[in-house]
Parts: C-alpha cells; sequence; structure tokens
C-alpha cells in the first residue's frame, strides 16, 4: 500500500498501558470540540496498538474521552467480538473505512458486518483500476501508482460509477455512503480535476464525501476553501494536520502542523457535518497514543473558544 503504510516505526504496543482504564465500563468524561461535536478517532492512527491489544487500546482512548471511532479494519476479529468490545468501552463507530477492492469483491458480508456494529458510514477509503493489469508493472504495483495520480480520467469516471453503485446499495441496507480523499484526486487534466468528477458523476443523496484535510492540503489546496465549495457533500471529516517543517507530507499532532482549524470549522456545514475523527500517519515525536491525547486536548481547547 502507498504512503499511509509508511511511518515511523518504534511505538511500542506496551505504551497502552500508561492509560490503561482500572477497569471494564469504567465511566470517563466525554469531551467535545468545535460545533459541541464528540471528537472522533480514525483507528488507523493506532493500528500498531490495536492490532496487538485491541482491548487495551480502545480502553485507552476512551480513557482520553473519545467516544467515537472510525474502523480500519477488525484486527482479525468478528464483527460481533468488535462490537462488544466497542460497547464495554463506551464507544461507538459511526463509520468504517474499505478500499473499492475490498467493496467490489463481498459487499453483501461488508454491510452485514456494518449491521452488527452498528456503522452509519460505509466510507470508501481508496480508490481502484477497471483493469489493474494495465498498472501490474509500475512500481510498487497498481495501488502504488494509483497513489501516485497515474489513473486516467476515464478511470476516476469509472470510479465515479463503482461509488455510485455501492452508494444505491449502502442505502439500501439503511447505510450512508461516503468517499475518502488523499492527494491524487486533485491531479488536473487539461481543466477537469478527478475529485470534481467525483462530485459530478454521484447522487448527493447516495454519495457524501469525506475530506482528508491534510491530503487537500499535500494536493496544494486550502482545506476550508475546499469545505467552502462542497459544503453539501462534506459530511465527514479527517482532523489531520501537515508538518511545515517537512521536506515531505508527515503529519503531526492537532493544532501542531500548517492547517488553520478555526478556519475549516468556520466553513463547515454545521446542519450537514455528521463526524470528524482525528487522524495522524508518522510519528516523530511521540507515540500515537501520546499524539491522539495531545489531539483531543487541542480540539477541545478549540471548541471552548
Amino acid at each position: 500500500m502507498p504512503s499511509r503504510r509508511r511511518f515511523v516505526e518504534g511505538c511500542a504496543a506496551g505504551a497502552v498501558g500508561m492509560y490503561a482504564l482500572p477497569g471494564r465500563g469504567s465511566a470517563a468524561t466525554s469531551r467535545r470540540g468545535p460545533l459541541g461535536r464528540p471528537i472522533g478517532l480514525q483507528l488507523y492512527t493506532v493500528r500498531e496498538q490495536a492490532a496487538a491489544d485491541l482491548p487495551g487500546t480502545l480502553a485507552a482512548i476512551a480513557k482520553m474521552g473519545y467516544r467515537e471511532v472510525e474502523l480500519a479494519g477488525l484486527h482479525g476479529r468478528t464483527a460481533a467480538e468488535v462490537a462488544t468490545l466497542l460497547r464495554e468501552h463506551g464507544l461507538s463507530a459511526p463509520a468504517a473505512h474499505y478500499g473499492l477492492f475490498e467493496l467490489l469483491n463481498g459487499l453483501d458480508e461488508k454491510l452485514a458486518d456494518l449491521d452488527t456494529l452498528g456503522v452509519r458510514y460505509l466510507v470508501c477509503s481508496f480508490p481502484w483500476a477497471p483493469d489493474p493489469a494495465r498498472l501490474r508493472d509500475r512500481p510498487g504495483g497498481p495501488g502504488a501508482a494509483i497513489f501516485r495520480g497515474e489513473l486516467t480520467l476515464d478511470e476516476w469516471r469509472w470510479n465515479a460509477e463503482q461509488i455510485e453503485r455501492i452508494g444505491e446499495a449502502a442505502a439500501g441496507a439503511g447505510l450512508r455512503f461516503a468517499y475518502h480523499n488523499h492527494a491524487m484526486e486533485f491531479v488536473d487534466y487539461d481543466g477537469t480535476v478527478a475529485y470534481d468528477e467525483l462530485l459530478r458523476l454521484t447522487d448527493p443523496e447516495r454519495v457524501s464525501f469525506e475530506v482528508d484535510c491534510a491530503w487537500v492540503a499535500a494536493a496544494g489546496r486550502d482545506p476550508a476553501e475546499q469545505i467552502r465549495g462542497m459544503r453539501t457533500r462534506a459530511r465527514l471529516l479527517h482532523v489531520k494536520d501537515v508538518d511545515p517543517n517537512a521536506n515531505e507530507f508527515v503529519t503531526v499532532p492537532v493544532g501542531k502542523g500548517n492547517i488553520d482549524w478555526k478556519a475549516v470549522f468556520a466553513a463547515v456545514d454545521p446542519a450537514r457535518l455528521d463526524h470528524y475523527f482525528v487522524e495522524q500517519e508518522h510519528f516523530t515525536t511521540a507515540t500515537p497514543l501520546q499524539a491522539v491525547a495531545e489531539s483531543i486536548d487541542y480540539l477541545e481547547q478549540l471548541g471552548r473558544g
């Protein structure tokens, strides 16, 4: 997989114990950020900790005051087992990520899992190619080539067709569907931007968008302006910050990067935004659990004005 798997290693899974709750079901204060909403966490942020000790990781983030999580895999457990763990720690999972390749292979099973988990939003986290064999010999294979922006405009239009179809299936199962961006969606094809085509070719009633603010910034756009231009369709946010001092794309705890979060939340349509999730991909100065603790502190302070 491309950049999402390029992160600084060495974060010990034992760090979970720093924040462990004294016992299952222990009460912790729910903390709210901008717009008075609960602060969510994309569990990809704590991927190594969750893989090593999912119950302990959920306990740790619940103690910090997170009440919502966005799933990124089930870490070898069944949907029923994960649903039980979430309930035990006072957490809900309003959204879950799957790549388009996964959704094209076994959608019904995933919809059933999401029903068990109580998930409201099925989110497509990564596009795919209609003929991946075309990209098989590219460095890193099809996924890396897509991430580098090597899809054609027609292939992006094919992606729009697929997410429209999956959005319809999700609606039939009582779910909402959203598409999550990276930077490659903002490639300009002689005046036509792929992301704009995804918006144009999909039904607002079936397809919403999860705006990843850091990847929008990495594409050279202002996240606040991007959200303002698509307010009625930006139903989810990834609250992710970018290190202004790095020579490449590096994420940092929210509030320690170069994104103007006051402007971002001012651009949001509060009647439309359903959830937002902290996410961080790289960890150079703190463990993942320390970083997400810093992020929730910042968002709570921002919410207080």
